[in-house]
């Protein structure tokens, strides 16, 4: 059953946008936002390499983008301004777990149209890129502070990983120092004997329900 958030998104918003670059490393292979991207009827050309998404880029006409920010052979910046050159009236945004001030500004210069964090729910990430500002207000002001995604997403990867430092690091690409000092930080503001630690904040956040921000 859809939330609320969705109510005031026009029927069937899909028909004008056919085709989807989704170049993700990570939602490769019937990943979440995929399988989202596929089951609302649009075509999807999925690759993890900013290679691989140029060639299609190239190649073939886009209508919207999916981007990871960070990939294996260097990052989205020179893809947006590829995919803004050939196709201009496409809209691109950027989902990414760098999701700060300076990458946004980095990828709104370089062409993107909006920059969400991760993790956020599959669901509201497409209805996003499909209806951008025709989303509702309650929508768009439900989306938590890029702080609050970053606290929940690595408490919790560092819980999946037994709160094992050096395997944490790896999964969230942190210097094990850099993941230390994080952990202290939160340790001294309170935060790791939340609710983030208890096993509730497992699934990725969803507008239709508003995390804790303390």
């Amino acid at each position: 059953m859809q939330s609320d958030v969705y109510n005031d998104i026009p029927s069937q918003p899909y028909a004008a946008y056919p085709r989807v670059l989704l170049a993700d490393p990570t939602q490769l292979a019937g990943g979440p936002m995929l399988t989202e991207l596929n089951v609302c009827g649009l075509e999807v050309l999925a690759v993890g390499t900013v290679d691989e998404a140029l060639s299609i880029v190239y190649d073939q006409h886009i209508d919207l983008a999916l981007l990871e920010l960070k990939f294996e052979d260097g990052d989205c910046l020179r893809l947006i301004a590829e995919i803004r050159k050939y196709n201009p009236r496409s809209r691109i945004v950027v989902h990414t777990l760098l999701a700060d001030v300076r990458a946004t500004v980095a990828v709104i210069k370089a062409g993107a149209d909006d920059l969400l964090p991760k993790p956020l729910d599959a669901e509201f990430v497409v209805q996003f890129l499909v209806n951008g500002n025709r989303l509702g207000n309650n929508s768009l002001s439900s989306i938590p502070d890029v702080e609050t995604v970053s606290r929940v997403h690595i408490l919790t990867v560092f819980q999946w990983c037994n709160r094992n430092l050096l395997l944490a690091s790896r999964q969230l690409c942190l210097h094990r120092r850099s993941l230390r000092r994080i952990m202290q930080r939160y340790r001294d503001e309170g935060v790791e004997d939340s609710d983030h630690l208890s096993g509730k904040s497992h699934r990725a956040w969803s507008p239709s329900q508003q995390l804790e921000s303390g």
